[in-house]
Formats: structure tokens, sequence, C-alpha cells
């Protein structure tokens, strides 16, 4: 017998380790690998570097060590040598095998990496470094201490290819920016071995550009870059460092220079997205912040233009920089930002248009200081560079359709918005097609159930912001906007609890077409400043959306019309009065002014006739205030204008709500209208109460006395609104009494009185600790005040529990003096907190002495733990060799649970504990519990004898059927057996030496248990032991079972299993040999096709279908022309095959539905002969913009077909 010595122990670990690894990262992944979504998304890698499986449910991701637990990792256990990639794109979410934190990285902050264990304790924190596009960062091999870069990133394999850091980037002796005069540019770099290529172009350097060789002589604006090129083919190239150089050109707003490969292709008119450097100055040019991003068109109508606006998205993925980090917008508070619109006025540009220049910034920054309920494209005006070309006069906008905005201003994510905008159609930014179906939702709701209803209304206010529709309907009415609702419109909604703007509300567009300018897309009926306000109620509904339907379902609610009317009448005296329309515009003129000079210089026109530009919508808005108030009598049936002038008494001691505008200056004068509620709320300032109102000539309701109040109007009034000082009641500082004493609470000469309790007298008896408040009405008005009351109390503190030869510390409280018996054991008796080291439990008495001279008594134990108890015992004594034996461990006593157990190598278990004893056993178990006092107890394990195998068989392979004898070649008396054959079919024996016939073709394991008398089992498992060849079973499909006689090609596709050959009949007389074959049909019919196919043991099978072919006829229209396009696509013209020439008819309309072109005539051959070149009457050509086109026309079989659509031109 031999005897194994196991020992258990129950007490703290000695060492932390863990065999997982963060093993490689990637926060550059533009395009390399994509998530179970389909986005290219941070990712990072763990690695086992173990021997054995690690469970790492419970363990932390975090991108922060000040919050190290920030993610938990979900079920997760990684085999030894194994890997996981979890994404952190800030999802949240564990779906199969795709992880997804919570959060996402970004490199160029940088951010960290932090892996922790389950109790937060930090495993690694890794500083992150940037990559360049689409590189990684890892251990140099897997489990490796050193970190290397990885330009071939390897998510999910094995660690190679490493590469040394990147070579330094160029570094330029002169700051890019503002010179007074030319200068000598010298580069250099730290390393050894490297050259520095560079370009003046704006262009990417790559290794066939200029070698550096002395200084650069700068003598006019220009972009340089510049990288560095490493002789080591272990270090890649460095990043491009790109500087921009202004001489002698100084500007008075902000400058942007943009450069790169296709930047100037792209605003030249082409339709790429190409990546590019973007430099960011100041309006003294100096640099405040560069990186690198993609750029796409911005513009549609303007797009035509030669000025023509994009996109800049910031790209962290690019290893630059994250975002844009500066104050943009100096009416924002936001200085961080990925994406930026770059607009040179759209379709107010001048010279492209006869614009102002303006008209889409001045409408938004109209409704951003007028603090209207909808988002707005903030404003800052720029100049811009186009790889060292001046570029002209532009708008920065912030972009509102981005998450980044809603999670800045409302804590509203991606995941967590719906944004839907129209723009000819309609389509979901964010929130996929439930947005849509909860709007729609919406929208029925309101335009099904009756307005007027207040709980069907209280339930449109739960989920939409009127307020907002109505400033979105007001501002397009005033603005006289003849290009929304169809176009143009914008509405979204945030769901996170936890976030703000949570109701369907409006942000602003483009607001090019107001004021009487450009087309009339939406088809407004006035376009003049005398537009009605209604117009806009009277629209129908376009776009579909429901706008306009909605506003004139809710103006069947009274709240609704007062507000919706009054809204017009507010803002006309405050944000859409002549004077501050006119001041604000020319505030914003006035910071383009002085650049406009090159912009004409630059783009053409006259420096006069933009200025006239600009009077002709001054024009415009004056004619516009005096207009829109007969327009308010016509539409509203209200009366006047009458002069209201408002005012507080004392100054500075309240103010004046009127309508929705909080007043706040005074005297304020405004126009109002009879036969419409003025609503008036009186707010009181600090220390004073509202008293009354005071009018000349109305009266308000309910009555003059009442904070909030109506008036109808019949003529002039002057409206005070007085205040008076408010009434003071003091119960007095928070107090401390003796237990049995009391206080008196006085509160004061007034009316009326009413306490906490009920009680309503002035003066309140106080005997126990509480908060005590009374409410005082004086003069009409109610006051409040509370006191806090304290009754002086002492304690022992609570009772402690400590482990034997432990200590505590007492927690008497409550006294200035202490005494504690019995005296045994303590530090000190006299004091509040002696320390206590009793050998037994005790019970201590504290006599305590408060600052009152008043005497308490109270107690407290400290429980002192005996040791721990084990017993341990087996579930079996007697078993067989490597059988499971159980050892459960009963522990009691001591410090108690939680109990931990360490084998005799210091690695922790958990019972109930397993072992597989090859021999006779011995187990001795030590038990320790938090108190670290042992014990231990022992078990014996015995064991038999198991039966041995050795198994035969007379043949190893053959073709199915397939009949084999097997034989064990070790056989003992007693020995029960059973076979396991592998198969389906009578795949089991029970005798010593079996025949079996194999039935199924395939390769199979063959297994023998052998059971002693003893009962001790041996199993012995011979894999890929019988090997039985399969008879094919023929089996092809065409790609296509009917085809056309113009396009007869069929891909038959042989989904035989294991055949090498194959013989194929097509039934044209056509044959082929190839396994996988195409064959083209060339005349119309109905084929037999066959197919035999032959395995490598010359096994065979047949298999056949049929394929049809058929005559076809086609159709095709261009989605889009180009008529000064002189090479293609110059002509809207029909293409097909079998159209009947003699039946065809075509007609080409405008938007407005008149038709530009029909024609009857249609050649076969050449049908671009009769096709649409783009003129109209007089021979013009037609405007850019979107047309539509209906054709009819018969086949040669006689079928009669109708087809229509629309297509762009563009000139």
């Amino acid at each position: 017998m031999r005897k194994l010595l196991l020992l258990i122990f129950l007490f703290f670990p000695f060492f932390t380790f863990c065999q997982v690894v963060v093993n490689e990262y990637c926060a550059a992944n533009s395009s390399d690998q994509a998530d179970n979504y389909g986005e290219y998304e941070d990712w990072i890698e763990l690695y086992n570097s173990g021997a054995a499986a690690a469970d790492i449910t419970g363990y932390y991701l975090s991108d922060k060590a000040s919050n190290p637990t920030k993610w938990a990792i979900p079920s997760l256990s990684i085999p030894a040598g194994g890997r996981v990639i979890i994404y952190a794109s800030g999802r949240d979410e564990a779906v199969g095998v795709n992880f997804h934190t919570n959060f996402k990285l970004t490199q160029t902050d940088p951010e960290h990496i932090v892996f922790s264990n389950a109790a937060g304790v930090i495993l690694e924190n890794i500083t992150m470094q940037p990559n360049q596009k689409n590189h990684s960062r890892g251990r140099t091999t897997d489990g490796a201490a050193t970190w290397s870069v990885f330009t071939n990133p390897t998510p999910n394999a094995a660690n190679t290819g490493a590469m040394q850091e990147y070579a330094t980037k160029p570094i330029f002796d002169q700051t890019p920016g503002l010179h007074g005069a030319a200068i000598s540019l010298v580069l250099s770099s730290p390393d050894a071995g490297v050259t520095i290529r560079y370009t003046l172009d704006g262009t990417t350097p790559t290794t066939t550009s200029t070698a550096y060789s002395g200084p650069i002589n700068v003598n006019a604006t220009k972009v340089i870059r510049a990288k560095a090129f490493s002789s080591n083919a272990s270090v890649p190239a460095s990043f491009i460092e790109t500087n921009t150089y202004f001489i002698g050109t100084g500007h008075t707003m902000a400058v942007v220079s943009v450069s790169g490969d296709e930047i100037d292709d792209l605003l030249n008119g082409g339709w790429m997205e190409p990546e590019g450097a973007f430099e960011y100055f100041s309006s003294t040019q100096t640099l405040i912040d560069e990186g690198d991003g993609d750029y796409n068109k911005h513009g549609n109508d303007s797009w035509a233009y030669d000025q023509r606006g994009f996109d800049y998205v910031s790209r962290d993925q690019y290893g630059y920089n994250s975002a844009v980090h500066d104050q943009v917008f100096r009416i924002k508070d936001r200085t961080k930002f990925q994406r930026l619109i770059f607009k040179p006025a759209a379709n107010d540009n001048y010279p492209f248009e006869d614009g102002a220049h303006i008209r889409d910034a001045y409408v938004h920054s109209l409704s951003q200081v007028g603090d209207l309920k909808m988002d707005e494209r903030s404003f800052e005006p720029c100049i811009v560079y186009v790889n060292g070309q001046y570029w002209g006069v532009y708008e920065i906008r912030e972009k509102v359709d981005d998450a980044d905005f809603t999670e800045y201003y409302y804590n509203q994510d991606e995941n967590n918005l719906q944004f839907l905008k129209t723009w000819g159609g309609t389509w979901s930014e964010y929130g996929g097609p439930q947005a849509q179906t909860d709007w729609d939702n919406l929208k029925n709701y309101i335009l099904t159930n009756d307005m007027s209803v207040a709980a069907n209304f209280d339930y449109v206010t739960e989920y939409y912001n009127w307020e907002s529709l109505v400033d979105y309907v007001v501002m397009n009415s005033y603005v006289v906007c003849s290009d929304w609702l169809n176009w143009n419109t914008a509405w979204w909604r945030g769901l996170n609890p936890a976030g703000d703007k949570k109701k369907w509300r409006y942000a602003l567009w483009d607001m090019d077409a107001t004021f009487g300018h450009y087309i009339n897309y939406t088809g407004i009926p006035d376009q003049s400043p005398a537009a009605d306000p209604c117009n806009a109620d009277n629209l129908p509904d376009p776009g579909g959306q429901g706008h306009i339907p909605i506003l004139n379902a809710l103006m069947n609610n009274e709240t609704f019309r007062q507000y919706y009317v009054s809204r017009y009448i507010d803002l006309s005296n405050t944000v859409f009065s002549c004077e501050f329309m006119i001041h604000h515009l020319d505030s914003l003129i006035n910071l383009i002014t002085p650049e406009m000079s090159a912009q004409i210089t630059r783009w053409g026109g006259t420096y006069a006739t933009w200025e006239a530009n600009v009077q002709e919508l001054r024009d415009f808005i004056n004619s516009r205030c005096v207009d829109l108030s007969a327009g308010m009598i016509d539409c509203y049936e209200v009366t006047g204008p009458y002069e209201l002038t408002f005012t507080v008494q004392p100054a500075g001691s309240g103010n004046i709500k009127v309508n929705s505008i909080d007043l706040t200056s005074y005297p304020f004068t405004g126009d109002y209208y009879g036969n419409i509620d003025i609503l008036l709320k009186a707010t009181p300032q600090p220390g004073f109460m509202f008293d009354y109102w005071e009018l000349s000539n109305h009266t308000v309701s309910p009555d003059q006395d009442s904070a909030n109040v109506a008036l109808q109007i019949t003529t002039t009034d002057y409206i005070i609104a007085h205040f008076i000082p408010e009434f003071a009641i003091d119960l007095g500082n928070d107090t401390l009494i003796c237990e049995g004493d009391y206080i008196v609470l006085d509160a004061g000469p007034a009316d009326s009185y009413h306490w906490n309790d009920g009680s309503t007298a002035q003066l309140y008896y106080v005997t126990g600790p509480g908060t005590y408040s009374v409410t005082v009405t004086e003069a009409g008005a109610t006051f409040t005040d509370a006191i806090v009351v304290t009754v002086s109390h002492a304690s022992a503190g609570n009772d402690a529990t400590i482990c034997q030869g432990n200590f505590t510390t007492l927690n008497g409280s409550g006294g200035v003096s202490y005494s504690w018996t019995p005296v045994t054991g303590l530090s000190n008796p006299n004091i509040a907190n002696p320390v206590a080291t009793p050998l037994d439990t005790t019970t201590y008495v504290l006599t305590i002495t408060d600052a009152s001279g008043c005497h308490y008594s109270d107690s407290m134990t400290v429980y002192v733990l005996p040791p721990v108890q084990i017993s341990a015992y087996a579930n079996k004594t007697n078993i067989c060799p490597g059988e499971e034996v159980q050892v459960l461990v009963n522990l009691s006593g001591g410090g108690g649970p939680p109990y931990t157990i360490y084998s005799i190598d210091g690695l922790m278990v958990t019972p109930p504990l397993y072992f597989y004893p090859l021999d006779t056993l011995e187990y001795i178990l030590f038990a320790t519990d938090a108190c670290n006092s042992v014990n231990s107890d022992t078990i014996h394990i015995y064991t038999w004898d198991k039966p041995e195998i050795n198994i035969s068989a007379d043949k190893l392979s053959g073709c199915q059927p397939l009949e084999v004898t097997f034989n064990n070649m070790e056989e003992n008396s007693g020995d029960i057996f059973w076979w396991n054959f592998g198969d389906i079919i009578n795949n089991y024996s029970d005798q010593a030496s079996p025949h079996h016939t194999f039935l199924e073709a395939g390769i199979f394991d063959i297994s023998l248990k052998i059971t002693n008398i003893y009962g001790c089992d041996s199993s012995q498992i011979l894999y890929d032991f019988i090997e039985v060849y399969p008879k094919p079973v023929a089996n092809f499909s065409p790609d296509r079972d009917i085809v056309s006689v113009f396009d007869g090609d069929v891909y038959f596709e042989n989904n035989t299993v294991g055949i090498n050959s194959a013989n194929w009949d097509f039934g044209d007389e056509g044959a082929s040999e190839l396994i996988s074959p195409v064959h083209v049909y060339e005349d119309i019919g109905i084929y037999e096709v066959e197919v035999i196919v032959s395995t490598e043991h010359m096994c065979m099978d047949t298999a056949s279908t049929f394929i049809q072919v058929t005559d076809e006829y086609t159709f095709w229209a261009p989605t889009a022309i180009k008529i000064t396009s002189v090479a293609y696509n110059n002509k809207f013209y029909i293409k097909g095959n079998g159209i009947d020439a003699t039946s065809f008819y075509m007609a080409i309309y405008d938007r407005w539905g008149e038709v530009v072109y029909e024609t009857t005539e249609y050649d076969n051959e050449s049908p671009e002969l009769y096709g649409w070149d783009g003129r109209v009457k007089d021979n013009d050509y037609a405007m850019t913009g979107v047309y539509g086109f209906i054709v009819k026309y018969r086949t040669m079989r006689g079928d009669e077909f109708e087809k229509a659509g629309f297509f762009t031109l563009l000139r």
C-alpha cells in the first residue's frame, strides 16, 4: 500500500496572481476588424497565459484607474492558451461570444486600459499610446513583458510580426501660423538612420517625395507636410507633421487650413470622402488645435457652386487627435467637437447667388439669442485655406443631428436617441425603424383624438414638446421660409431617463430660403414681407409627417391656441422686433465685412452688389415687422395692437412674466392685442412677496391680489406689479436639551398658526427630540420655519465580537466623564474608548456624566469566539482505482463562515472536494477560521485492481456494409463486457468477441468497457478505428432553373459529398467533366440535365433536373444626368430589350408637375437619339433639381407597361 498525504488549509492566500493579461489593443480600428454589428470599434484582446482554463467572470475592465470597476465581465472562461476579443463600443452587452463594454477608448488623449479582479484590485493599468490607422499595440509575443507596434494587427490570433516604436515625427523649427515675411524652415529628427521627406502642395509625403536636405524657403502662404522614414525595416514610418504658414496675410476671424491628397478634388465637385489634415487657427492666426480626419460633401443645390461646403470628422483612429478642442462658438461652452460643418453660406452664398452670405447663420443665431425652444447649428465665421490656397469666407457650424451634440448638452447618447429627418423623404438618423413607428403612433393619437379634452392634451404633453413645435412654426413663418416641412425638417427625442429632452422637439436645418430669397420648394402662397402668419397653418402636409395637421389639431385646445397666438406677439416684442433683428443682423454682418473683399476677389462679383443684397435683407425685415401686425388681425381675430407698459414697485422687488417672456428690465413697453388673454405672472425677489396688480384702464382675472392673472385689453395701459417686504418668522437655531428638560418655541404674533402635530397656539412646549415646524398665516400670506431639537443621550456602544486573543475598541459616547466595569482586560477604564482584550465573553457596564451634569448607565458585551471545529468524511472508503471520492468538511465555531480552504501547495479549494486515488490513500485535513484557530481530521481510502483492456479486429476498413470481428486479448473469469461500435444500428454487444456489420459509411470510434467481480471497470476508446467508405448520393443545384435566352449562363453547383469525378449531360448535346461546371444555353426550350458522380473507391450515383430557357424583356432609366458634361451621361433616355418602338411614349415633369419634354419616338439600336438634353422653353437649360418621368410602352409580345420615377439634373 502506498500513502499519499494531502494537506488542506483554511487561511488567507499567500500571493496574488492572474494568468490572464491584456495582450493586444487597438483604438485605431478604422476598417480592419468588424464586430458583430459590422462596425469597426475599438477592441481589447485578453490572453490566458496559464496552463489551465481561467474563469474571469466578475472581473472588470475600465478606461479609468479612478473607476476600475466600470464594466463587469459577464460569464467568461478562457481556455489555456486561449484569447477573447472585447469591443470597447459603449453598447454594454454580451451576445454569445460578442462582448461590448459600456465605454469607448480614446487613444490620443490618451486613456487607460484597466484590468481588475473580482475584488476591484487592479491587475494591469496600461496607458494607451497612439497608433496609426488600422495598427495595434500588443505584447511582443503572447504574454511577453515587452510591448510592440503591430502594423498588421492580430486579433484572436498569436502576436506575430511585432515592430519597434514609430520613427519620431519630424521637428519644424518655425511655429505654424502668421509670419510677417518669408521664413527659412529647418526640419530635423532626433532619430538615427531616418530620411525626412516632405511636400509643399498638401499631399501626403511618401517614399518618393522630396528628401529634406537643407532649409526650405517659404515666401508665400503654404502648407508643408513632412514624414520620417527609417532605414531599419522594423521601425515604422513616423506620423505626419503638418504646418501651414501664412506669409504676410492676416485675417480678422478664425482660419482653418485643410490639406490632403484629394481635398481639392472634393471641393472642386468630386464625390469622394478623403482623409486629410486639419489646422484650426485663431483670428491672429495662432494655432489652437490640429488633427486628422475625414472630409465629405456638404450641400445639395449649393454643390453646383464653385465654392462648396464640407464636413470635417476628426478621427481618433488615425492617431492625431480625437476632436477639435476649443470653445469654437462664443455662445456655447462646449470645448470638444468631433464633427464640424463648414458652409460658405450655402444658397445665400455671394457671388454664386444674389445672397447676403449670412441668412442661414443669421436665422439660427436669432433663434439662439432669443432662447427659442429648438436646437440650432451654432455659427462662427472663418476663413478656409485648401492645400495652402485661399478658399474664402465660410461658416463653422455645430452639427445638431449628431449623437455627440445630444450627449453633451442633454445626456442622450447614440444608443438612447430617436432622430428623424425629412429632406424630400424621411429617414431615421438614429433610432432605426422604431423611431418612425413611435412618431407615427404619437401623430395618429393627436390626429384621431379630441385635443380639447384635457386628459388627451395632457397625454400629448407627456411625450411632445408642443412649445418647440410652436417656435418651429412661428420662426419659419416669421422669416417667410420657403424650404421646410418637405425639406430641411428635423425632430428628435432622447430615451435616457436620466437625461434631458425626452419629449419630441425640433431642430433648425438649412434656413437659406428665407426673407424672400431662393426657390419656393415648399410651395408657400406668399414669399413677400406681407405674408400672413397663418399661411403656415393652412399648408396641407408637406413632407407627410403631420407637423401642420398636428398644429391644427392642437389648436382645438384653448391652452395651446392662446400660447401659439401669444408666441407671435411675445417674439414680435422681443427677438423679432425690427430694432432687435436689424441690430443682430448688423452685428453678424460686421463680423464678415472685413473679409468680403478677399472673398469677392477669389470668387467674383462686386462689393457694391453684396452690400445691396444685405440692404435688401434689411428692407425685407423692416417691412416684415410692420406687415405682420395686419396679418395677426386677419388670421387670429385679434384687435389692436395697443401699447402696454409694465413695471414693478419698488424697483428690484420682483419680476413679471408676460405670456412666454420673462421681462428682465423695467419699464418694458410692447405692442399687444385684444380679444386674446394676456397671461401675467408676478414673481417676488428674495425678501419680498407679491402684493397686488395696478392697472389704469383694465381689470385682471381672477383678481388684482393674485400673482397669476389673465388680462383682456381694449386700449393702452400702464401695468404695475406691487411687492412688499416678506413677513419674518424665527424659531431660533437648532438646540440641545437634557433628558427630562423642556424648551418653549415662540412663533411670534400672527393671524394663525399650524404646528406639524396640528397644534394651533403661538407657543409650543418641547420635551423630546425631533424636528418641529410651524406654518404661520399673516395678511393672507403663509410662512414656515423649523427647528431641530436634540435630547442629550449617552451610550456604551454596540456589542462586539472578536477572535480569541484579539482586541476591540469600546465606543462610549455622550458624556464628559466615563467609568467602565469590570476593569479586567481594559487599557483604561476611565476614558470613552478603551481597548478591551478579554479572554472570555464579558459584559462591560459604563457610567457616564454628560455636559449637563446628567448621569447615565449603559452596557455592552464583547463576545470572544471559541476555536474552530472540523469534521471531515468521505462518501465512500473502498473504491476502484481512479474512482471519484467526495470529501465533505463540516466546520463550526471559531470566527464562523466564510471559511477559505488551501492545499499544501498554497492552492485554494472549496468543499466538497473531489479526488480520484489510484492507490490506497490517507487524507489529513486542516481547518482554520478567520481568527486563525486550527484543527484537523483524517480520512482513509482503500482501492481494488481494475481489469485490463487490449482490443483487436480482423479488418479495419472497407466499403459499406462492412462485417468486422472484435476481440479483447486480456480476459478474466467473471468479467462483464460492453462494446459500443460507434454507429447507429445494433451498435452494442455484451459478447467477449462479437461480430458486427457496419451498414452506414463513416469513420467509427470503438469503445469497450469491462467490469470485474469487484465492480471496478476499465474503458478504452479507439478513435477512428474502423473506416467504412460511403456510397455517394448525387446532388446538385443550378443557380437558376429558368434563364433568359439573352442570359443563358447557368452555374451547376455539385453538392455531392466525397467525389472526385463527375460526367455531365446538359440535354442540348453539351457535356462536361468539371465537378461544378457553367453551361450556356442558346436556344429556347426545356432541357434535362444529368450528372454521374464517382468516389475514389468507384462508388457512383446519378441525379437530374430540368432547365427552362425563355425570352426576356428589360427596362432601364438613369437616376441622374449632368447636362453640361461633354463626355457622357448628358441626356435622359430609356434603354431596354424587346420594346415595341411603335407604342412608345415618354414625358418629363419638373417638381411643380409641368411637362418640360415629351416624345413618342424610340430607337432600339440608338435610344439616346430621342433622349432629353435638358433644354426647355427658348432652348434654355433647365434648373438643377429633381425631375419626374412617365414612360408607357408595349413589349414585342404585346404586354403593356407604364414606368414612372425621379432623377436628378445637374448642370
